[in-house]
């Protein structure tokens, strides 16, 4: 009886012994986590002040490139041109692959119908809006029916977005894009990127670039 009621002992110490290491360790996993949670709460509110700093950066240059005539004539002249520029896009584009080290391959080449973004003066909120020029009414003169006369202010911009498939290496990828560059080709932004790897080294996927025309349509 007496080794019994030892054995029954020693099971329920050990048994509060496993418990007090096991919480002892959810609780240190706990603690770690929420520090892990702190610091990147911080780095977090970092980023986004820096954010916040670069932005009112932008719109002080911004607005010192829209007070300054010569800046804003310098400007206009890397945007591209309607015409010529417009329906040579394709050639631009693949002239920056031909030195990639790895090669490029442009699987497919779409220009999108352009959209038309500008500033709506709405009673409720002055936000920018997206104006569809397909169904556009023009006059003789290939100008919308109904312009307004261009009192010099801002009226938007013609927008020509440029989605292009790819396969190429991750080097060439980069290349493609520092060629894009140093070619000096026409104002453009990446508006969507995606990517997947093939392997280790070969990647493939679309990009969609944004080119403003330098002459807009004055609604």
């Amino acid at each position: 009886m007496k080794n019994s009621m030892t054995g029954v002992l020693i099971s329920v110490l050990v048994s509060v012994m496993i418990s007090f290491f096991l919480w002892n360790l959810i609780a240190v996993t706990a603690q770690d986590s929420f520090r892990k949670l702190e610091a990147q709460l911080v780095t977090l509110e970092a980023e986004n002040l820096q954010a916040q700093v670069t932005y009112e950066t932008l719109k002080k240059e911004q607005k010192a490139i829209l007070d300054d005539p010569q800046k804003m004539w310098l400007l206009t002249r890397r945007l591209l041109k309607p015409g010529f520029e417009e329906a040579a896009l394709m050639k631009m584009i693949t002239d920056c692959t031909y030195d990639c080290s790895d090669g490029f391959i442009i699987k497919s080449f779409d220009v999108y119908k352009p959209f038309y973004i500008e500033e709506k003066n709405d009673e409720e909120n002055n936000t920018p809006g997206v104006v569809d020029l397909k169904n556009v009414e023009l006059d003789e003169f290939g100008m919308p029916v109904g312009a307004e006369v261009d009192d010099g202010s801002w009226k938007g911009a013609e927008i020509v977005p440029v989605k292009i498939a790819f396969a190429t290496s991750f080097k060439s990828f980069a290349e493609f894009f520092r060629n894009m560059k140093n070619r000096n080709l026409p104002l453009h932004i990446i508006r969507s990127l995606d990517m997947n790897f093939v392997n280790s080294d070969r990647v493939r996927g679309t990009v969609i670039i944004s080119f403003p025309l330098a002459e807009t349509v004055v609604r």
